[in-house]
């Protein structure tokens, strides 16, 4: 699944098969049974190519969980897998819903340090 949406114009995909594919290569991320490097990047670069213009899509791969997978990935030891995971964060981070959190987080941070 991933290399279709590697290979091929996103664009020319519809918006419901993108849908479906996003919850499957999301799981396959961090699943302990996939253990080939190559899976997990493909899985990254289709994730990056997925992301890269749609706001439905960010925020089905932010429910899926691709934040934290990709956000765990970027220490992996095989440098285009963390390479991969970069971009797929720098697409997400274009959310709305990231915005949201990390502002939200922000504001915590600073009225906590208030009190200390």
């Amino acid at each position: 699944v991933a290399r279709l949406f590697i290979h091929t114009n996103h664009n020319l995909i519809q918006d419901h098969s993108k849908m479906d594919a996003v919850g499957l290569i999301v799981r396959n991320l961090t699943d302990p049974t996939v253990h080939h490097e190559l899976l997990i990047y493909e899985g990254l670069l289709a994730l990056t190519n997925i992301s890269a213009d749609d706001e439905s899509l960010r925020a089905k791969m932010l429910a899926s969980g691709a934040w934290a997978n990709c956000k765990s990935l970027l220490t992996d030891k095989n440098l285009d897998i963390a390479t991969a995971a970069t971009e797929v964060i720098a697409n997400l981070a274009l959310s709305d819903e990231v915005e949201k959190l990390t502002t939200f987080k922000l504001e915590v941070d600073i009225l906590c340090s208030q009190y200390e």
